[in-house]
């Protein structure tokens, strides 16, 4: 017997053992965008991204809210906090360089995210650590 795709052999094969397996449902695509050196180098120059970049990186990365993540390790307890503050239409605030980690990642991809990456790509390649 011929069938169409894995999908219905692996139901014909395995009724009852099963679940139907959805590839875009079960296993979606995941883009990423890798960030050599992590975020620090480049939050700490966040005051020469232009504005929507800066938009975008706010959006996508954490606050920090004190949750000592970042020190974990310090026995001493003298380690200060890895955050990087930033100011941003006249409001500070300090943003974690560890969440989202080296990258992000989306499940989709639409113009807009892809000119957000184009531009922080750009600017990681002109404020990029010797």
């Amino acid at each position: 017997m011929t069938y169409a795709s894995l999908e219905q052999r692996m139901a014909a094969a395995y009724p009852a053992m099963l679940p139907p397996f959805r590839p875009k449902e079960d296993a979606p695509v995941s883009l990423g965008l890798c960030i050599p050196h992590g975020l620090k180098p480049y939050l700490s120059h966040f005051d020469a991204m232009p504005g929507p970049l800066r938009e975008f990186i706010l959006s996508r990365t954490k606050q920090c809210d004190g949750c000592r993540y970042c020190v974990q390790t310090d026995r001493q307890g003298t380690r200060p906090l890895a955050r990087v503050p930033v100011r941003h239409q006249g409001k500070g605030q300090f943003l974690c360089p560890l969440f989202p980690g080296y990258g992000y990642s989306w499940t989709d991809l639409d113009d807009a995210l892809a000119d957000n990456l184009i531009a922080f790509l750009t600017f990681m390649d002109s404020h990029a650590p010797a």
